[in-house]
């Protein structure tokens, strides 16, 4: 390739030496295609990576020639002149603009469009789409070589973040076109609304921002100048938009022009491409990027198809239109967005960070390439371990706090078989032993620590405390003591308050968390019987019930003997004393406990509509005793003493109950700093009485120990001590306002002020969030609990039903004691022969007593002479009938018949 140099670019002449250095070794057959370098060219820079990108490639087809035209302080007019004079005359079929001034750009471009040249550009996003058919030559910018790949990363980083629903806001059309396409063939990846405010008014871009506000989008990316990117950012933050609950995200093109950070808001991202380190070496990129374009676009074309393409010199004034020129500039665009050239592509995404007292700065957080969004470990921590490998390690510091962080016996042999290995220091010596620590923390540190590529070492805090000030030396213990000394690099479950964050930074909350109390019920005494089945109904109800049922036995048994059509009115012998008394007691309350087994029943209809009757009204007693008594059963009928932190119980300074919170925690520092007056004389009341335990244990195990009567701490610790009791008696733990806890809050990442670390964590908690891990890690260790926790309502004990086993046993005790009173009335004589089937043999006293017993039993002068043989003629009619009922089921023909000789064959009693 011939180099030829004009209008003074003597700076780039050592990047075309090697340029040309290659180029001239080819074949002098080959084409020559002349390329024109224009824009602000400065300097020369660095020329070793153009030459390795030239003895890469192999060019047979055509060989590159390209001059250099730059623009440096020139007018438009002569830009005009010179565009004739040397662009033209020099026979360029390509153009390369580097320049970060837009107007410059148009004007080149506007230039070029008009002898349909095709120009590769850096410097601006792209024409209006109201004048593309003046810039219908215009190439997007390299070094992307994709239109869309900025919106692919975009994408990936949503997705990271777990954003499901974004905002993409434009300022030109071109822009909305592109983004309109890609979400559109994309739109199962992301759900996204795309804004066009191009010549919009500051109230229509209030208008927007609103409709923002009020919707559920959770992310919002810019795309427009950094003129409208810097007001709507402002305009976002008086509107309270920006926050840690909806992700900003700049785009390189919204920052070109603002020059210094401070004129930005806090907590916003930036979407780049790799950054480099002058703009020089950002051009030479583009200068070989641009090159390896043209060479791939006419190495892929035939020789002949070659010639067809290259520019012919002509007279500037009468210069007709090149026709090829918009052809080739398709080829160009197709060869730019073919996605092989993406492969070393690599997009930087940086986090505008606020150091106090200091400039705000921007921190890059990670990268995302060809294979896909990372983010890379930074050598934060200082400790000595992290020369021992390549990874990153960071030291976490913490307290034993269940359900948050146990411990358990390191095997030497096996390690941890779950959790993580950490430390426990021996006092203040550098001797420890190594544990296995293992909770909901440590399962969320883990799952950090996979997706920010680092390892975590996990030690126990030396003094066992989270943190407090002490305002009186003005210093902290704890885990923070331990992050300010940098002895620790972060804390994975700290409770963020004031204090706290005036020295260290905290990240999201990756759950919720609020306060409640613990107490112990169930301490009154509990009798040895327990007659609890009987707690359903009151007495006076038990009274009603009995009472009922046996008026309905004297009403059906009334009714039935009145009526012409019951069993005393019937003509049929036998059937007088079908139901008397005894047997209407028997019907009546067997149908109230459902026994179907009842030999006597009413035959009259107006006693089988009482029982109708009786049997709605059994019903829904049974009904109502069984539900009552099951939810007597599975409840806990045992009420604290307490109902809330605000009970006055509690809060009176005069009160027998005591309570206590974990020193040094938050919910000890929430009660100090308190401005309530309560707050604050109810933390004066547990330091005077010593009721501030060392740990969460030690307070679980007072309250048990009946040392402490409520003891204060976060929902999800004392439901996970609730859960987990396995015993079913009294007296038992219970939360007192885990519904409605107060001083709501949550675990939070803590780290050192301004630590690059803070906003990848964020990152990460948005994306752990998003995938709900967060609850199927409190299902895993709290939920499951309160599951096994359960058997207690549906195995019941002995004491249960004590009183019932008593009832039954005090039944069977009356029932054998008239046992006896019937066998010794029977041995007396007071008990009347026929009542018995078999024959009786009178002797003994009962002979002796025969006498005594007629003229005690036989009032009426005038008794019938018993029979000699009962009378069994209506029973023998009905075993007949029903007998001739099962014949009729194969013979149903002869059944009348067979009735008719059966009933004229009947045998009087008398006559057998």
């Amino acid at each position: 390739m011939k180099l030829t140099t004009r209008g003074g670019f003597v700076k780039y002449f050592p990047l075309f030496f090697w340029l040309w250095s290659f180029f001239s070794s080819t074949d002098s057959e080959k084409k020559t295609l002349n390329v024109a370098l224009v824009g602000d060219l400065t300097g020369s820079g660095d020329t070793l990576s153009v030459h390795n990108y030239i003895n890469d490639r192999n060019l047979t087809k055509i060989s590159l020639q390209l001059e250099a035209f730059p623009l440096n302080g020139t007018s438009f007019e002569d830009i005009s002149k010179r565009f004739c004079s040397k662009v033209l005359d020099s026979n360029v079929t390509v153009i390369i603009l580097q320049t970060k001034r837009d107007k410059l750009a148009c004007f080149v471009e506007h230039l070029a469009s008009y002898f349909k040249i095709p120009v590769i550009s850096s410097g601006k996003a792209g024409p209006p789409l109201s004048a593309k058919k003046h810039f219908s030559i215009y190439v997007r910018e390299l070094p992307s070589s994709s239109s869309t790949l900025q919106f692919t990363v975009l994408v990936d980083l949503f997705r990271y973040a777990g954003k499901r629903r974004a905002f993409i806001i434009v300022s030109d059309d071109t822009s909305y076109e592109l983004a309109l396409q890609y979400f559109n063939e994309n739109d199962d990846r992301i759900s996204s609304n795309i804004i066009n405010l191009a010549a919009s008014e500051k109230q229509d871009i209030i208008q927007q921002l609103l409709r923002i506000k009020s919707s559920t989008a959770c992310a919002v990316f810019l795309l427009c100048n950094s003129k409208l990117a810097h007001l709507i950012l402002w305009l976002a933050k008086d509107l309270r938009l920006i926050s840690h609950d909806v992700l900003w995200i700049l785009s390189e093109k919204s920052l070109r022009d603002i020059q210094d950070v401070y004129m930005l808001p806090s907590l916003i991202y930036l979407m780049r491409q790799h950054k480099y380190e002058r703009w020089e070496d950002f051009n030479r990129r583009h200068l070989i990027d641009s090159l390896s374009l043209v060479q791939r676009t006419f190495e892929s074309m035939s020789d002949d198809v070659v010639q067809d393409y290259l520019w012919k010199p002509s007279n500037c004034s009468q210069t007709p239109v090149w026709k090829k020129g918009e052809q080739l500039h398709r080829l160009l665009s197709v060869a730019a967005n073919d996605k092989r050239s993406l492969k070393n592509e690599t997009y930087e995404i940086l986090y505008l960070q606020t150091p106090d007292d200091k400039e705000k700065v921007w921190v890059q957080l990670g990268k995302w390439t060809a294979e896909g969004l990372s983010f890379q470990p930074s050598q934060l921590s200082n400790s000595e371990e992290n020369s021992i490998s390549e990874i990153t390690r960071l030291r976490a510091a913490v307290v034993e706090y269940p359900p948050l962080t146990m411990k358990a016996n390191f095997d030497e042999n096996n390690g941890c078989f779950q959790g993580l290995e950490c430390k426990k220091f021996i006092g203040n010596t550098a001797n420890f032993t190594k544990h296995c620590c293992y909770g909901l923390a440590i399962d969320v540190l883990k799952y950090v620590a996979s997706q920010l590529q680092f390892e975590p070492i996990v030690y126990f805090v030396r003094d066992g405390n989270y943190g407090a000030k002490n305002t009186t030396a003005d210093t902290w213990n704890g885990i923070v003591r331990d992050i300010l000394d940098e002895e620790a690099d972060i804390a994975i479950d700290l409770m963020a308050n004031e204090a706290r964050s005036e020295v260290i930074d905290f990240s999201l909350r990756w759950t919720y968390a609020g306060l409640a109390l613990l107490v112990l019920v169930g301490e009154k005494k509990v009798d040895q019987l327990d007659f609890s089945f009987f707690y359903p109904f009151t007495t006076y109800l038990w009274i009603s019930i009995i009472g009922v049922v046996n008026l309905f036995l004297g009403f059906l048994w009334l009714a039935d003997r009145i009526s012409p059509y019951g069993h005393h009115r019937s003509r049929r012998p036998g059937f007088r004393d079908g139901f008397d008394l005894s047997g209407s007691m028997w019907y009546c309350w067997g149908m109230c406990f459902d026994n179907q087994f009842v030999d006597s029943r009413p035959r009259s209809f107006s006693a089988r509509a009482m029982a109708v009757v009786l049997a709605i009204f059994a019903l829904m007693c049974v009904t109502s005793y069984t539900a009552n008594l099951t939810a007597h059963l599975l409840s806990d009928d045992t009420i604290p003493d307490v109902t809330g932190i605000r009970d006055p119980k509690i809060t009176d300074p005069n009160t027998a109950i005591s309570y206590g919170v974990v020193k040094s925690s938050y919910v000890d520092s929430y009660f100090e700093l308190n401005e309530d007056p309560i707050m604050q004389s109810m933390f004066q009341r547990m330091r005077d009485k010593k009721h501030l335990v060392n740990n969460f244990t030690d307070g679980v195990e007072r309250v048990k120990h009946r040392q402490l009567d409520v003891f204060i701490s976060e929902v999800l610790s004392l439901d996970y001590e609730v859960a987990k009791q396995k015993s079913p008696t009294y007296p038992r733990l219970q939360v007192v306002g885990a519904n409605e806890p107060f001083a709501e809050t949550g675990y939070s990442y803590a780290f050192r002020k301004n630590s690059p670390w803070k906003p990848k964590f964020d990152f990460v908690i948005n994306r752990m969030k998003a995938d709900n891990k967060p609850s199927d890690l409190y299902k895993k260790w709290v939920s499951s609990g309160e599951d096994k926790s359960e058997d207690r309502h549906q195995l019941l004990s002995v004491r249960s039903l004590s009183g019932v086993f008593f009832l039954g046993a005090s039944l069977a005790l009356v029932a054998s004691l008239f046992l006896f009173l019937e066998n010794k009335l029977f041995a007396k004589g007071f008990i009347y022969a026929n009542i018995c089937t078999d024959p009786i043999v009178e002797k003994g006293q009962r002979k002796l007593s025969a006498e005594v017993k007629r003229k005690l039993l036989d009032f009426s002068k005038f008794a019938k002479e018993v029979e000699e043989y009962p009378d069994i003629s209506g029973y023998m009619h009905n075993r007949r009938r029903r007998t001739l009922m099962l014949k009729s089921l194969y013979n149903p023909k002869s059944v009348k018949r067979k009735y008719e000789e059966t009933g004229e064959q009947v045998t009087a009693t008398s006559s057998v």
